[in-house]
């Protein structure tokens, strides 16, 4: 009896082992904007919402519902913009912000 407690216990401990820490980003576009000012503050309208959410916010907003994945464990970790210049119609410019989100969570596959 004591063996199948000890393996027991060991299985239970190493399955919490597994448990690794994944690093990723996800690029996050606004709308277009006329002026390159306009977009740089639409991106860091964007990163100011992303800081705000809670673990579980974070992760819906991130459409991260997979399983293995602890929903509780998401963190912002940073992000960055970039503007980014296109058109729609000859002739008329637009730029967009390009932010990439990074954040980190607890994957137990």
């Amino acid at each position: 009896m004591k063996k199948l407690i000890v393996i027991a216990a060991t299985i239970l401990l190493s399955g919490s082992a597994l448990a690794t820490t994944v690093n990723a980003s996800k690029a996050v576009l606004t709308q277009g904007y006329t002026s390159q000012a306009q977009a740089y503050e639409a991106g860091f309208d964007v990163i100011d919402q992303y800081q705000e959410l809670s673990a579980v916010e974070l992760s819906k907003a991130l459409n991260m519902n997979m399983l293995g994945v602890d929903q509780y464990s998401f963190e912002y970790a940073g992000a960055e913009v970039k503007i980014e210049e296109f058109a729609q119609v000859r002739d008329e410019l637009q730029y967009r912000a390009v932010v990439d989100v990074n954040y980190q969570y607890d994957n137990d596959n």
